[in-house]
């Protein structure tokens, strides 16, 4: 069914006209909560909103940071919208994927509501008096020489005492930014199930960051008392409610398209570590797991596989993606058929195809999406001849935050069939998935393995007739 045959109140949109609407918001505490997996229950009634969210906080040593361009996000690993048995809507490796949506918002949207409602702090950026830039949001000593996470964003090993922060439940399952669910006429119980990220101690960098010289407990654990679902449902009038509940109830049902995720992950090999002055090339060629789908769009992030050899994890934590100093190749495959015929290689040709695909542009300093601007052309290693962020700042104790550098060097795929990135418009992929090839451009001191993750952005269809919900795969 298309958006425009949907009921206006399933729409998140402006309706035609004036109706009653009632919002009731319910404090949900999850029906079993574990270190490692919270599930929620869902009232059945009224129509659940995409603006309900779960309440997080985090218990660990009060040294300790979230990593800043990702915050409370980085608890969670994956989560799980369920339907009775069925598992309807998925996001996996959430918190990798989030990172690089949040920094498709304004850095002014990140600084001003999102660093409050998620804890990060590392979206913005200023110039210094050297003409170079730095960390906005940070706290500086007098001679802006180190700088640290503000403490009202720092967790606590107290539940009382932790700062508490919330994710929308759009956010979890991107689908709620343009769906409702009619939990009112659905007869099997609705779930949400959020798997945690664990940190024990000896452990850093995947929920909490740790400062330099740091010799204490690193562990971070939910905090189970905080933890809540605010639910919201809204209620029309009875003739509005009337008329989704005859439809649900007819012969047809009612029938909603809307976006899930599949993700495929995989690893190329290390190689041996060229000598100075050589660039050595690997090609890989990976397939993403989504043949028979309908796609829309690709993310992409790349990184390190080995946390310690990720350049900024100190705290970036994890949830970085970057290319070398010679900038990788990438072409794609799609129903057997070459998508470009040169391959992607510059950084403005990246860029683009990553705006194309999320439909909005990268909002982040071009030195964070690669070594461009610091590198010398003139070499075929392209070292580093400069830096435009400040050398001269510890960042809570760790120094070189020029290590920022290419962080965020996201990549993805417009597959859309219109032109413009919207429910609909997806590519139908036949029995051979979409084929990624990759040339690694390996110099000296960068030669390790790596992982890469691609997230699909697929269209499914749901049927909701006489309470009864099913999906197409």
């Amino acid at each position: 069914m298309k958006a425009s045959q949907l009921p206006q109140a399933f729409k998140i949109a402006p309706s035609k006209s004036v109706q009653s609407l009632e919002i009731r918001t319910e404090q949900l505490d999850p029906i079993t909560i574990t270190n490692s997996e919270a599930v929620f229950q869902i009232p059945m009634n009224g129509i659940l909103d995409g603006g309900s969210f779960i309440q997080l906080a985090v218990e660990a040593n009060a040294a300790g940071f979230f990593p800043i361009n990702t915050g409370i996000h980085g608890l969670i690993d994956q989560c799980e919208l369920q339907v009775g048995t069925k598992i309807i809507m998925s996001n996996q490796k959430y918190a990798h994927r989030q990172t690089a949506i949040r920094q498709l918002d304004s850095p002014e949207h990140r600084a001003y509501v999102d660093m409050i409602k998620s804890g990060a702090c590392g979206d913005r950026w200023a110039e210094t008096s050297a003409g170079k830039i730095s960390y906005q949001d940070l706290v500086y000593n007098n001679a802006l020489t180190t700088a640290s996470v503000p403490l009202f964003l720092k967790p606590t090993a107290v539940a009382s005492t932790t700062p508490v922060f919330s994710v929308p439940l759009s956010s979890l399952f991107p689908a709620m930014l343009l769906r409702q669910l009619p939990l009112f006429a659905m007869k099997e119980q609705v779930y949400i199930r959020i798997r945690f990220n664990q940190q024990a101690n000896g452990e850093k960098n995947k929920i909490v960051c740790f400062p330099n010289a740091y010799a204490g407990d690193t562990s971070a654990v939910p905090s189970l008392t905080n933890i809540k679902f605010m639910s919201d449902h809204l209620f029309y009038n009875d003739d509005t409610m009337n008329q989704m509940a005859a439809q649900i109830a007819s012969q047809a049902g009612l029938v909603e398209l809307y976006e899930d995720l599949i993700l495929t992950e995989v690893q190329a090999a290390a190689v041996a570590n060229p000598g100075g002055g050589l660039v050595v090339e690997q090609r890989v060629e990976n397939e993403i797991a989504v043949a028979g789908r309908v796609v829309r769009s690709l993310l992409i992030a790349d990184q390190k596989t080995a946390l310690t050899d990720n350049a900024a994890v100190d705290w970036c934590g994890e949830y970085v993606s970057s290319e070398g100093r010679v900038p990788d190749a990438i072409n794609f495959r799609v129903n057997d058929s070459r998508v470009f015929d040169r391959n992607l290689i510059q950084a403005p040709n990246k860029y683009n195809e990553l705006r194309f695909a999320m439909g909005r542009p990268l909002r982040v300093p071009s030195t964070l999406y690669s070594f461009d601007s610091d590198t010398d052309k003139t070499t075929a290693t392209r070292t580093t001849n400069q830096s435009v962020i400040s050398e001269a700042v510890a960042l809570e104790g760790h120094a070189n935050i020029e290590n920022a550098r290419s962080t965020q060097h996201y990549t993805g795929l417009d597959l859309s069939t219109t032109g413009v990135n919207m429910l609909g418009a997806g590519t139908q992929i036949g029995v051979k998935p979409i084929q990624i090839t990759k040339t690694y451009n390996r110099v000296n001191g960068d030669y390790q393995a790596r992982t890469m993750r691609v997230w699909a952005s697929v269209e499914r269809t749901m049927r909701i007739q006489n309470g009864t919900i099913e999906v197409s795969a």
